[in-house]
């Protein structure tokens, strides 16, 4: 436990320097003024109703009146739970969110050594490994997406499956459990993909057992509270990503030789026509030489040692080998033709019978593969990079078609990080393989190539003295103007933090009829009677306005009654009662 703890503070510490000087910063510093407010505040808002409300959870007070307004994003349920102390010591949204960050990093980059020691038992490539995890270009590319930094469960979910072979029993299958129930409260893409992942290697490892089929049972009925608010906004909004924002998520094997824009060595080499947003999936020199020195090592030593018996064959039946023929066929004529229509089945797309054939081909030959841990890395190498290439290969149009999770998928090129598992380990043996004098030679280069090149911004830490007269008044459902600016949803939504009122503003990865129509309004200029309609205060944010906007808005602030004034920040009333407030479930109307 104590080296565990030794090793989780050294990353720690590694992780604050490689992120400098945001340690002196935590109340102020951002990547930018985006997505890193918005999860600021879902990280405070879940924390303050875990300890406040707990059964309204998702009772968000954004996009009022909206279903639901924290299932428009990831609920970071498991983030929450474990920076919870900060939060209740009353630090602010922002500060914890910036200690959640590097949290976030170092156990990302704890979940790779322990994964790593526990199949090379060296400690100095697991650390190597584990460095790699954390600071990949993916990583830095997404740095103001704290729940993709929180990667550590992935790590330890297969772990926690590898520790459950080598000795099978309840408790290690709790492990197991526990890693994949904390995946999913942490990220839904890591759910998804994860889960996937996790089946394929239970199959492919045979390790079919009720103790293993329990534990994960447990965990799946433990998340389903968390998850179903999802499918009721999906179902009352029919929010859904389309096949067409799928495939502008989709790297490509270009992508795959592309750095980070953040990585400090090999971002500067890369043509900046190459740096495409969320596509940035270069692992490294270092980890690639490792991991195919691992590879080789480990082949040249299998064929040293003595070839044990092969099992006799088991005869295959001829309905097997005529239904992978027929899906190889299936495959080449959804390729050459738009639709292929047999019988009740359609087909649009080589994916679904690509996938099948797939399968068809494992079941065939799966008796010739070693299930060691080895295989099992690689197997999640090849998974992860061929799902990220998204609509560009079958596997993940295959997932998006036939299952309904999978349609919320905006983004398959994340599918990066279950190939980033497999290189763990196989640079770990790779590391163990080096010889003795290049070893600490090769571990400091590791930690060089991940250095990453940061542009801190920094948001005001003091509160506006109009966001503090609604904490402390509590006036009821609120309408910021303007609706859109530069930055402005995601600095109301941060505000919302401070006091917690229903606001009919927001930002996230869907939006309401409501704000939609709204939103369309204004850039119009139309604000008409309609549209203060949900509100009791309007908070027009003068100096955030524009010439024609200050114009036609005059006529419909005329109408509203004055209630205060606080510098350029006007607040005026719409109506004498009322509605809910954020402290208690408020009856807002549903569509």
């Amino acid at each position: 436990m104590k080296r565990d703890l030794g090793i989780f503070a050294a990353f720690l510490v590694l992780t604050v320097a490689l992120t400098w000087p945001l340690a002196l910063h935590l109340d102020t510093a951002v990547p930018d003024r985006g997505d890193p407010l918005l999860n600021a505040w879902i990280i405070e808002w879940v924390c303050h109703a875990l300890t406040h409300s707990p059964f309204h959870l998702y009772d968000a007070p954004i996009y009022y009146p909206g279903k639901y307004p924290l299932a428009y994003s990831e609920n970071m349920a498991g983030i929450a739970l474990l920076v919870l102390p900060f939060h209740l010591a009353g630090l602010s949204a922002l500060t914890t969110y910036n200690l959640a960050l590097l949290l976030g990093f170092a156990f990302s980059a704890y979940g790779a050594f322990v994964l790593a020691r526990l199949v090379t038992g060296n400690t100095a490539g697991s650390f190597l490994a584990g460095v790699f995890f954390a600071f990949a270009s993916f990583k830095l590319a997404h740095i103001q997406h704290v729940q993709i930094i929180w990667s550590g469960w992935l790590p330890l979910m297969l772990a926690a499956l590898l520790y459950y072979r080598r000795a099978p029993g309840n408790k290690r299958a709790a492990l197991v459990g526990a890693a994949f129930l904390m995946n999913g409260l942490t990220n839904i893409y890591w759910l998804m993909f994860g889960g996937f992942a996790l089946v394929v290697t239970i199959v492919f490892l045979r390790l079919f057992s009720k103790r293993l089929f329990v534990s994960l049972s447990i965990a799946c009925l433990l998340l389903l509270p968390f998850l179903i608010p999802y499918a009721i906004v999906a179902k009352e909004y029919g929010a859904g990503r389309t096949t067409g924002e799928s495939r502008g998520g989709s790297a490509s094997p270009v992508d795959w030789l592309v750095p980070s824009s953040r990585n400090a060595v090999y971002g500067p080499l890369a043509d900046p026509a190459l740096h495409r947003d969320e596509r940035e999936l270069f692992p490294g020199i270092v980890v690639l030489f490792l991991a195919v020195f691992g590879l080789v090592e480990r082949r040249a030593l299998a064929r040293r040692e003595p070839r044990r018996a092969e099992a006799r064959r088991s005869t295959r039946t001829t309905a097997l080998e005529i239904a992978i023929a027929c899906g190889f066929i299936l495959t080449y004529l959804t390729t050459v033709q738009d639709r292929i229509t047999l019988g009740r089945f359609s087909f649009s797309g080589p994916d679904v019978p690509a996938m099948l054939t797939v399968i068809l081909l494992i079941v065939r030959f799966r008796p010739r593969w070693e299930r060691s841990d080895e295989n099992v890395a690689v197997l999640w190498v090849v998974l992860g990079f061929v799902a990220s290439l998204g609509w560009n290969a079958s596997v993940h149009p295959f997932l998006f078609r036939l299952f309904t999770p999978f349609r919320a998928t905006r983004t398959p090129a994340r599918w990066a990080v279950i190939a980033y598992v497999g290189l763990v380990v196989l640079a770990a043996i790779g590391y163990a393989a080096v010889k003795t004098r290049w070893k600490p030679l090769l571990l400091a280069l590791a930690i060089i190539e991940v250095i990453p090149s940061i542009k801190w911004d920094h948001i005001d830490p003091r509160v506006a003295p109009v966001y503090t007269w609604l904490a402390k008044e509590r006036p009821g459902v609120v309408l910021e103007l303007p609706i859109i600016a530069h930055g402005v949803p995601y600095e109301y939504i941060l505000a919302n933090s401070v006091h917690r009122q229903p606001i009919i503003n927001g930002a996230s990865g869907w939006e309401t009829p409501l704000h939609k129509v709204l939103r369309e309004k204004e850039a119009k200029l139309q604000y008409d009677d309609a549209f203060v309609t949900p509100a009791d205060i309007v908070i027009v944010h003068e100096a955030r306005l524009t010439n024609e906007q200050k114009a036609a808005l005059a006529p419909m602030l005329a109408k509203l009654a004055p209630l205060r004034r606080f510098g350029s920040d006007a607040v005026f009333r719409t109506r004498r009662e009322p509605a809910g407030t954020a402290s208690a479930p408020r009856e807002s109307p549903r569509r």
